[in-house]
């Protein structure tokens, strides 16, 4: 199988793994690789040990940026996503495996066709 995705597969694995009520909108993940984004605006991700260290800390983890960046940017080349983050929407519930584009698309048309065939019914 050709590899489409340059995604690590731990976080491969951990999406695969996860649901929609395992991801949390923070600006943690910003903060510590020193994007300023407004404060309305936020990223969803999943929920991991370094999240919940520093939710509701932000101004904090600015602060401790000296040491704390450096780790995380360390964590991400080293695929411990305890500590880096694996950015998710609540969608996380329809993924069930990591399979090539061309696999996903027949098994979405294959879905598509069923759901269009069973509503035949509701339009006759």
């Amino acid at each position: 199988m050709r590899e489409e995705s340059s995604g690590h597969p731990g976080a491969k694995e951990r999406l695969v793994a996860a649901s929609g009520g395992d991801t949390k909108r923070t600006r943690v993940f910003d903060v510590v690789r020193g994007h300023d984004w407004p404060e309305p605006y936020t990223g969803r991700a999943l929920h991991n040990p370094f999240l919940e260290r520093w939710e509701a800390r932000e101004e904090d983890l600015a602060a401790a940026l000296d040491a704390e960046a450096q780790r995380f940017q360390d964590a991400t080349a080293e695929g411990d996503f305890d500590r880096a983050v694996v950015w998710s929407g609540e969608g996380a519930d329809l993924i069930r495996d990591v399979a090539p584009a061309a696999r996903l698309l027949r098994r979405m048309g294959k879905e598509a066709e069923a759901r269009l065939r069973s509503a035949r019914g509701f339009l006759d």
